[in-house]
């Protein structure tokens, strides 16, 4: 953290996860954990790629290369996907304009 901070990290910290200065001095100072919310808060700030790339990076190498393997397979995984939902939809309006309009004859 205090490499991606390294002027008042506790407070750049506490502003990316939500919590107050004091939580965070505890996290920094380890005498605390940051808890499961606070950590997807964090990671989903303005830095929190470059937090997320540095934690993974201190991992051991073969553990490093699985995980950024498992995260390229989830993220083309989710791509897919949201093109199948898409295609889906664009399907559904075809249908929907293929069905013969009713003459109430009014």
């Amino acid at each position: 953290m205090r490499d991606l901070f390294p002027q008042k990290t506790a407070h750049e910290v506490a502003a990316r996860s939500g919590v107050q200065i004091r939580a965070a001095e505890r996290w920094l100072a380890g005498t605390r954990a940051m808890g499961a919310e606070q950590l997807l808060g964090f990671i989903a700030s303005d830095r929190g790629a470059e937090f997320l790339e540095a934690l993974i990076n201190g991992l051991p190498r073969n553990r490093r290369v699985i995980f950024w393997a498992r995260l390229e397979r989830a993220a083309k995984r989710a791509l897919k996907e949201e093109r199948i939902r898409t295609l889906a939809d664009e399907l559904e309006q075809l249908s929907l304009d293929d069905r013969p309009s009713i003459d109430t004859g009014r």
